[in-house]
């Protein structure tokens, strides 16, 4: 009875160490999750502001040939 006492006890430090080791592996992976989070936003923030400005500049040019059509 004794010995399957201690293994029970030695099983559940194991199981203990086990949910410790985990929950560090999981606060890891949040913490990569948050940085990729943030640098797929900067991306997408970059890749609006370049489509802005490649709008913006075809803009300029259709209404620089409809005033050249104009005059």
């Amino acid at each position: 009875m004794q010995a399957k006492l201690n293994q029970q006890e030695h099983d559940y430090v194991t199981a203990q160490a086990q949910l410790k080791q985990a929950n560090a592996d999981l606060q890891k992976l949040q913490g990569e999750m948050e940085k990729q989070t943030a640098l797929m936003s900067q991306a997408s923030d970059q890749q609006v502001k370049a489509l802005t400005a490649d709008l913006n500049k075809q803009l300029a040019l259709l209404k620089q040939r409809r005033w050249v059509e104009e005059s």
